[in-house]
């Protein structure tokens, strides 16, 4: 999930960059360049499955939140640890 925040910031930051009337031809070639090697849409796919998996393992373990109180840390170690 981290990768992809920071390709967000990254991102905000070329735009920054893009904007600079100061920037060389070659400078936007190699950012573009750059950008072009990024393969954001994998790692989104990356973050999707991983995202999925901890709310699916929070609803189940919300279901079996009679057996442990909510701010337990066993019942958070249960709901990762057997339903991921």
């Amino acid at each position: 999930m981290s990768s992809v925040a920071i390709m967000g910031l990254a991102l905000l930051l070329s735009w920054e960059a893009y904007q600079d009337p100061g920037l060389e031809d070659a400078q936007l070639a190699e950012l573009f360049r750059r950008w072009q090697q990024v393969n954001l849409l994998g790692e989104v796919a990356h973050v999707t499955e991983m995202e999925r998996a901890c709310q699916r393992a929070f609803l189940m373990a919300a279901s079996d939140r009679r057996r442990f109180s909510s701010n337990s840390s066993a019942f958070w170690a249960s709901a990762l640890e057997t339903r991921l």
